[in-house]
């Protein structure tokens, strides 16, 4: 079923959902409860309403995962072209 869906809708969908999802988990865990309101509704209201707004930091992590995978790419068609 997934080879249905484009790559780029799944890359959207994973960093525009799942990661912050993990994010908050591991906060959850790493650091304590979110001190917002709402709980996982809220961080999710907080983290789009700042991106709105231009913050960086909510640009950071919700690009996160398409920037590194660009990066990794370019690396390999760098190490690609280098090889003889």
């Amino acid at each position: 079923m997934l080879r249905k869906i484009p790559a780029w809708v799944q890359l959207l969908f994973l960093s525009g959902v799942l990661v912050p999802i993990a994010a908050y988990v591991v906060g959850q865990w790493v650091i304590g409860p979110y001190e917002g309101n709402f709980g996982l509704a809220g961080y999710f209201f907080s983290i789009y309403s700042d991106a709105l707004q231009g913050k960086p930091t909510a640009w950071i992590l919700l690009t996160a995962l398409p920037l590194m995978l660009l990066i990794w790419r370019i690396g390999l068609k760098i190490s690609a072209a280098a090889k003889p």
